[in-house]
């Protein structure tokens, strides 16, 4: 059952998973400096040498590969519905470490260039986005199940 509505839930987590990885998270500026953090990593462009430092931040690299991945391996399941609720419920609790680390790593980022302007970009609220898609598709397995429970009762 493939046409169902949380095949597009989980598509959507997907590619807003996708296009996360590549756009800019939040934007730092401190006097002539300027700084970008995405998911690879923590860019600071100094205007006085033009030299640009890339800090990897590995976490945020990591699980912004692994949650899409496991949404879009997710979608092919649909046979294995208990499973699939139980690997989306992983990815809630993995966007939800995402979250958590890209604290730590705005933390560490403040405290180490000490910047004077935060500007958040739009791809800091797509993990937010992917965990409410995430649940609608949760509760569209959740029906898919009850009525094949359903089903087996009759027969």
């Amino acid at each position: 059952m493939i046409q169902r509505i949380q095949t597009i839930y989980l598509l959507i987590v997907s590619l807003l998973g996708v296009f996360g990885c590549f756009m800019p998270l939040m934007d730092f500026t401190r006097e002539m400096n300027y700084g970008t953090l995405s998911a690879i990593g923590f860019t600071q462009i100094s205007q006085g040498n033009s030299e640009v430092v890339l800090d990897y931040l590995w976490g945020l690299a990591i699980l912004s590969a692994i949650i899409p991945l496991l949404a879009f391996i997710t979608i092919w399941l649909y046979k294995k519905r208990m499973l699939q609720i139980r690997l989306t419920i992983l990815n809630i609790l993995l966007m939800i470490g995402y979250y958590a680390v890209l604290a730590v790593s705005i933390w560490s980022i403040t405290m180490k260039h000490n910047p004077d302007h935060y500007h958040p970009q739009i791809a800091i609220v797509f993990p937010l986005i992917n965990i409410i898609l995430s649940w609608l598709a949760i509760r569209g397995i959740g029906k898919d199940e009850a009525k094949v429970r359903a089903a087996d009762r009759l027969r």
